[in-house]
């Protein structure tokens, strides 16, 4: 319990008046760290030894002067457990020193003496900053949890887990439009080249499609990582042949205009890619793409005349290129 002497000044207008007073009994309250930067660190990889520099902005006092301010002092941070890694779906627990906090540097999460990350590897870890330097019964703390991959990080969850369609197929004179946004709204996505968006199109949105088990999603666009895009067509037809033209194009967000899409592996995909087949032969293509920002694989309608003497099947794949489709992150 406290005694707090306040000192009042009132102006009437005319004179100026001054007076103590005595507040008795006063309960103070402390107030748990505050305003933490928990976002998860990117950019890492095997030759890294600092994980992270963790800030708080407020201890809970009210007293900002100072340099440091006096509500940033007495800060104690320290992991909470050990920390995991995941490897091609299979998690496992660290060796209690893999993570540490520097002696030095408040705030720094680094790795222990000996240790080091592996790349293609998904860590997560468990921190809290406790006020009071962590002593006694009043001292507060606040948690935060990490999560990152190291090398190329993991395409968006919803890419991840590929075409949800059922049946993946498209037919005879239909056509489809893939669409990789960061929006959930199935529909129209701008102009089109000439050809393309015809009337009847089947409009299949990767973010609106994820699974339920990972919804909802925070995006359908590719904002980080290797995503890949296969494409196979397959006619039946003995006596002719039937044909797809499609192409990838990209953005950079909902506010730009469509261009054809750079490939990571070099060079642009063309206006006009073909798949053609007969004999229930299947002709294949595939695309890797690591430029960040929204996608849409468009179609003109199956034609040929392999439509009128067998059935024609095109197909889409898309998914994590480097980490495949059963190590995915977690969502959203």
């Amino acid at each position: 319990m406290y005694t707090i002497t306040v000192n009042v000044t009132y102006n009437d207008g005319s004179a100026t008046y001054t007076d103590d007073i005595t507040l008795n009994n006063i309960s103070l309250t402390n107030v748990a760290p505050r305003n933490i930067n928990c976002s998860n660190p990117t950019g890492l990889n095997n030759t890294s030894t600092v994980i992270k520099n963790f800030t708080v902005n407020d201890n809970g006092s009210a007293d900002t002067s100072g340099t440091p301010a006096v509500n940033t002092l007495n800060l104690l941070w320290s992991k909470v457990g050990n920390g995991t890694k995941t490897i091609n779906g299979v998690t496992t627990a660290l060796d209690a020193g893999f993570f540490e906090f520097s002696n030095t540097v408040p705030g720094r999460l680094q790795m222990g003496s000996g240790y080091s990350l592996t790349n293609e590897v998904t860590y997560n870890i468990t921190v809290k900053v406790s006020d009071l330097n962590g002593v006694g019964s009043d001292s507060l703390s606040t948690q935060c949890a990490i999560q990152f991959t190291t090398g190329i990080p993991n395409v968006p969850v919803a890419i991840c887990r590929g075409n949800q369609r059922t049946p993946d197929t498209v037919n005879c004179a239909e056509s489809i439009e893939y669409q990789f946004l960061a929006s959930d709204i199935a529909g129209a996505t701008g102009s089109y080249p000439a050809g393309y968006n015809q009337s009847g199109t089947i409009y299949y949105n990767v973010s609106d499609q994820a699974p339920s088990d990972v919804q909802p999603v925070s995006t359908g666009a590719l904002t980080q990582g290797v995503m890949y895009i296969n494409t196979s067509f397959r006619n039946t037809s003995t006596t002719a042949t039937s044909e797809i033209i499609y192409t990838i194009q990209y953005r950079s967000d909902a506010n730009s205009s469509w261009t054809q899409a750079t490939k990571s592996t070099g060079g642009t995909v063309a206006l006009s890619e073909n798949l053609s087949s007969d004999n229930n032969i299947t002709d294949t293509d595939s695309f890797k793409f690591n430029l960040e920002g929204e996608y849409r694989l468009i179609t003109q309608r199956i034609s040929g005349l392999g439509c009128s003497s067998g059935d024609s099947f095109f197909n889409v794949t898309f998914g994590d290129d480097t980490y495949g489709n059963t190590n995915c992150p977690t969502p959203p």
